[in-house]
């Protein structure tokens, strides 16, 4: 295996970051209604409106987050491309959103 990074913009950063924010934050209520309602003595929590609107908050932020990292995954493939001179697949993650990099991993 073999790394390296890429630099990506600012702004992608911040979109990646806040989408991510954003799938913790939902995900965070979610947990805590279904872990404040695990001595019911049935689901209802699950069909409450409350709930319903948050999961339902929490699916949207994560299609959001996966669009945007799809949307990265596409404009890093010819960077990856020129960097090794052929097409390998790869693994990219972003580490720490402030140095605005992409830790790219290639199989050999």
């Amino acid at each position: 295996m073999k790394t390296f990074t890429l630099e990506i913009s600012k702004e992608t950063c911040d979109t990646l970051q806040r989408c991510a924010y954003e799938v913790m934050t939902r995900q965070g209520v979610v947990a805590r209604m279904i872990e404040d309602s695990k001595d019911a003595v049935d689901a209802s929590v699950l069909d409450s409106v409350p709930f319903k609107h948050y999961h339902g908050l929490l699916e949207d932020a994560v299609r959001s987050y996966d669009t945007e990292k799809h949307k990265l995954e596409e404009s890093l493939k010819p960077r990856v491309l020129e960097h090794e001179g052929k097409d390998v697949a790869f693994q990219w993650a972003v580490n720490d959103f402030s140095i605005h990099e992409a830790l790219i991993t290639v199989e050999d």
